[in-house]
């Protein structure tokens, strides 16, 4: 039999820690707001027994009075309680997201080319929703509810403990059901979680492979597969809503036979003349008030139970102990050579890529590195950036082992464009401003650098004839531009940052021969004098270097450059 997991309360706990004082306060004004249920029965009783057989009209309205401004009273109490409540919540949603994003960025490379993206996707964002959802129904509708319940049955019991108890035979068979419910509701609100996952995967597909869908004339099949997700959405969601509404309609019904029993019961001692009718009216709008407060308690109970199993597996993300391989604090003020010394290195579960591979990169050099697509050359790049740790040999920057190094400081003086480098939704000057403080430089001294990053990137012309100009929308990964455009651009984001260490990989993929002579002259030719290191299948880009390697077999060779163009050798 399967078991449930168990929820982490602790951890849940641990996020309202640094707001004890506010839950305390919260608590307080619910007891406060509670405690106006006293006078007030009090006050109903005495317009009953002893008011109205008097006849006084001045009584009457001043216990009608006293009535209205102790609800208004525990109004007030309930507004100030419902928006320190909300503005708690919020906190704590916005501080599980926050540190669920910190643990991304923590985790190393190897974890994120394996996982599962649409699952994270749903954590970060169904997940974390789904809590924010918890949170509101324990702080606005179970705790303020259970603690008015608890108040009332108190003022109940005062009243007349004969008649509490036969309300009070409802609350047991109400919380065995609800257990006897429990693992059904959990199994159904996993089920809706999976479905949700598989339908926010075609989701993105849909949108990610819009030209692969029309170019193979794929349209009716792919909206015969989403179809298909979306059905077993719809069929998940009406499942878990039909079950909800059935729980609380038994709930409901528990607690309508309960006040019902009551009121004959009441009624039946009233005839006796062992209750009076005030304390019976009293008694029976307690009751009323008991059972409304009852059912926000039973309404609150399946939001909760779908954030206590999206919180399950928020707890997974954050509970992850893997980390990047270096946790160095030493840095250094710029980077005057990275150096690879006799490193092997293996991708868990395959067999090696690199074998006593041993590289210099000197600050100014121009170094090209060849070889065949899955030689291994990318690899390189990755453990350059500290992604990785070699099997054996070691990785230094300065002479200084990485181990020793903050990889975040280090990587603030690389730049890597990458093959496939990414361009988001916005503008061209969203794009190359990324990650950089816009206060860090005034108005003019920032777009004195834009410009000067796109002159040297060989974009400033193109981007220049755009209808806005650097202001121009690009799309989702720059469809709008094409490929050499995007490659300039990324091109320019990599030389904004005035690197000492500016790494290429494949960059001829989107690039002529000519462009490929213009932008290795302009490369020769950067003021702040970076390392460039250029990873390329294409032996052409030999000619521009002034140190040149080849990878094969997972060994690094040394190949003589021949025919250098001009700037080599610099």
């Amino acid at each position: 039999m399967e078991i449930l997991p168990q929820f982490p309360w602790r951890l849940y706990a641990s996020y309202f820690r640094p707001h004890t004082r506010r839950l305390i306060v919260i608590v307080a004004m619910g007891c406060a707001q509670s405690l106006v249920y006293v006078p007030f029965a009090a006050l109903l009783r005495r317009i009953f027994d002893v008011v109205l057989p008097s006849g006084s009209v001045e009584g009457l309205w001043e216990t009608a009075g006293a009535i209205l401004a102790l609800q208004l009273g525990g109004l007030a109490l309930a507004y100030f309680m419902n928006l320190a409540a909300l503005d708690l919540k919020e906190k704590v949603t916005a501080v599980v997201r926050r540190e669920c994003f910190e643990r991304l960025y923590l985790l190393p490379r190897a974890f994120h080319t394996a996982a599962d993206l649409d699952q994270l996707h749903v954590t970060l964002v169904y997940d974390t929703e789904r809590l924010n959802e918890m949170n509101t129904a324990l702080s606005l509708r179970f705790l303020p509810s259970a603690l008015s319940a608890i108040a009332l049955c108190a003022v109940m019991a005062w009243i007349d403990p004969r008649l509490a108890l036969v309300i009070g035979v409802a609350a047991p068979v109400l919380a065995v059901f609800n257990r006897l419910m429990t693992r059904e509701a959990w199994f159904r609100r996993a089920a809706v979680r999976a479905a949700f996952r598989n339908f926010n995967r075609g989701a993105r597909f849909v949108l990610s492979a819009m030209d692969l869908t029309r170019n193979t004339a794929a349209e009716e099949w792919e909206l015969a597969r989403q179809d298909g997700l979306i059905e077993t959405l719809h069929r998940a969601e009406l499942a878990q809503s039909r079950f909800d509404h059935m729980q609380e309609a038994v709930q409901g019904a528990l607690l309508a036979v309960g006040v019902l029993a009551v009121l004959v019961a009441g009624g039946y001692s009233v005839a006796h003349g062992t209750v009076t009718r005030g304390a019976m009216m009293a008694f029976y709008v307690f009751a009323a008030l008991f059972a409304s407060h009852a059912r926000q308690v039973v309404g609150a109970i399946p939001p909760i139970r779908m954030g206590m199993r999206a919180f399950q597996d928020i707890s997974e993300l954050l509970r992850l102990e893997e980390r990047e391989p270096y946790r160095g604090a030493r840095t250094v003020e710029s980077i005057e050579e990275v150096r690879l010394d006799d490193v092997g290195f293996a991708y868990a579960g395959r067999g090696a890529i690199l074998n006593g591979v041993s590289l210099e990169i000197p600050r100014g050099a121009f170094v090209a590195l060849v070889g065949a697509n899955g030689s291994g050359k990318s690899s390189i790049v990755h453990l350059i950036g500290g992604y990785y740790r070699p099997g054996r040999g070691q990785v230094s920057a300065n002479g200084v082992a990485y181990d020793e190094l903050s990889m975040h400081a280090l990587r603030e003086r690389i730049a890597l464009v990458p093959q496939d480098a990414l361009l988001f939704a916005g503008t061209v000057r969203d794009n190359i401003l990324y990650g950089r403080d816009p206060s860090s430089a005034g108005d003019r001294e920032l777009s004195r650098q834009i410009e000067e990053a796109l002159e040297w990137s060989g974009a400033a012309r193109f981007v220049r004839e755009l209808p806005h100009g650097l202001d121009t929308e690009i799309g989702d990964h720059g469809v709008r531009l094409s490929g050499g455009q995007r490659q300039g651009l990324v091109i320019a984001r990599a030389l904004l940052r005035r690197p000492d260490l500016l790494i290429l990989d494949e960059p001829t993929n989107h690039l002529d021969a000519a462009a490929i002579e213009r932008l290795a002259n302009r490369l020769d030719s950067l003021p702040f004098r970076p390392a460039v290191l250029v990873i390329s299948h294409e032996t052409h880009v030999l000619r521009h270097a002034d140190r040149a390697y080849r990878l094969e077999n997972g060994r690094l060779t040394t190949v003589e450059i021949a025919g250098a163009a001009p700037g080599a050798g610099r």
